[in-house]
């Protein structure tokens, strides 16, 4: 008779175990990580510009403003840089919460999640919207079951969704299309308070047409990727597995999709969800990385999920449906790269910036004119500093802060060597040379060297090797 209160203690213990330890792996990675070049774009942003300013640029960043919004009263209230990645930390530890405590999944995936990749690594250590994903996902997964009962409280999640990446838009209007056609399924749609909700949905998520997919980007991140079929299998490879290197992730796929069958409403999700999502990525989007690769994970997992909408919770290992065990191990085979990335993260700097921008400051450079090349990494350096110092951008001929994805930016950035920039540097302050400090992610060439002296060096090589930082002046006597 004592046998199920008993269960329930044990699993809670299980429970509070895997919280509190996440919780004090998720703070120490704030004090381990250096933060790099996209994590300083949107802290400059949102420092240097007023609401208005900022969401004008931000369509040309190609992002909806949900995190910068989040953000923003941090940056203008001067609080240090960190104070973001702080702010990752309680998002995706109350990201954790909803899911140990509020969803009704298996006790193993509980257990194997907050440890699996995009959560212990990917979307805690940067700090960037991505973290907003994992939120708003689990809180989906627990209104999921109420949403009908919660009409409002579960549109303000979905319309939160739409707004933290442009690859969760099509999933996120699966998700209201779902809601639309369950209306009427359950002949709700008179209701005011559905019929509500659906037109938040609607409008909150609808907006992002105009406002990011119909302003004009640069081609630079939208190119025709030759190999798209060896792409695919890249991406959703490295979504499930992380691997990237083999096709165990399309068979994971296929099989998931294939368990998914006898659920038509969480086949349509999944489906809709993946397909824009993939071409994307596959096709456009050649620059993408893993952190747009967890995108298909949590599609998938939501997917699955809701498949299961209905059945009773499981509370022991034994009996879990099909598609939880290939989810179960999906997250297995994620628990390697992703203690593996927490280690390296660890031992290893992810960007040289800060040791440069540290470098520059205790030298005394900071009121030096710093010439910088390319100006993505550059900027990096300034959020440690707590003025507004600006950087001169050699490869675009002006001073700046963050930088701006305009014809200057693209035609230029990755055009031009870092000699290209001594040039500028040199026909813009021949009177002071002195005075001007280099601030590249390249060393120089042998010609350059000889009249250029090297003051530092980032002392390791950093895991993100387009971030190693090399700083130079002019030697005495160049006229």
């Amino acid at each position: 008779m004592n046998k199920q209160p008993q269960a329930d203690t044990k699993q809670n213990l299980y429970l509070n175990i895997a919280f509190i330890a996440y919780c004090l792996l998720a703070v120490y990675a704030i004090f381990i990580h250096e933060q790099w070049r996209d994590e300083a774009q949107a802290w400059l942003l949102v420092r240097d510009l007023s609401l208005i300013d900022l969401l004008k640029i931000l369509r040309t960043e190609g992002h909806p403003p949900l995190w910068y919004l989040l953000i923003m009263p941090l940056s203008k209230a001067g609080l240090a840089y960190g104070s973001q990645n702080l702010l990752t930390a309680i998002v995706m530890c109350s990201s954790v919460y909803l899911l140990l405590f509020k969803t009704k999944l298996p006790l193993l995936l509980k257990l194997l999640l907050p440890f699996s990749y995009f959560f212990l690594y990917e979307y805690l250590f940067f700090a960037r919207s991505y973290c907003l994903i994992a939120f708003f996902t689990m809180a989906i997964m627990v209104l999921y079951p109420k949403r009908l009962e919660q009409p409002w409280l579960y549109a303000l999640c979905i319309v939160a969704l739409f707004n933290t990446h442009v690859l969760m838009f099509t999933f996120c209007g699966a998700l209201v299309l779902l809601y639309l056609y369950e209306l009427k399924e359950q002949s709700m749609l008179n209701s005011k308070k559905h019929l509500g909700a659906s037109v938040l949905m609607s409008v909150g998520g609808l907006y992002l047409l105009p406002y990011l997919f119909f302003a004009k980007m640069s081609d630079e991140f939208a190119k025709e990727i030759d190999d798209s079929f060896g792409r695919l299998i890249g991406v959703i490879d490295g979504g499930l597995t992380i691997s990237q290197t083999h096709i165990l992730g399309i068979v994971l796929l296929i099989a998931a999709l294939v368990l998914l069958y006898k659920s038509p409403k969480a086949l349509f999700i999944a489906v809709v969800g993946l397909v824009s999502t993939l071409y994307i990525l596959g096709f456009k989007y050649y620059t993408a990385e893993l952190r747009h690769f967890g995108t298909v994970f949590f599609v998938l997992l939501v997917s699955v999920f809701i498949s299961q909408t209905g059945g009773k919770p499981q509370k022991s290992f034994k009996n879990i449906p099909y598609t939880y065990l290939l989810i179960a191990a999906i997250l297995i085979l994620q628990l390697k790269p992703a203690l593996m990335s927490y280690k390296e993260d660890l031992t290893r700097p992810y960007s040289g910036t800060k040791g440069a921008a540290e470098f520059i400051e205790q030298q005394g450079l900071k009121n030096n004119i710093i010439v910088g090349h390319n100006a993505w990494v550059s900027s990096a350096v300034l959020p440690y500093w707590s003025d507004r110092k600006k950087i001169f951008y050699g490869e675009c001929n002006r001073y700046g802060t963050y930088y701006i994805y305009d014809s200057c930016f693209i035609n230029n950035n990755w055009s031009y060597p870092v000699d290209y920039s001594i040039d500028r540097a040199y026909d813009n302050f021949k009177d002071r040379l002195d005075g001007v400090v280099f601030l590249f992610n390249n060393p120089v060439s042998e010609d350059a060297s000889a009249y250029l002296e090297l003051l530092y060096r980032s002392p390791e090589p950093p895991i993100r090797s387009d971030e190693e930082i090399f700083i130079y002046k002019f030697k005495e006597g160049i006229k």
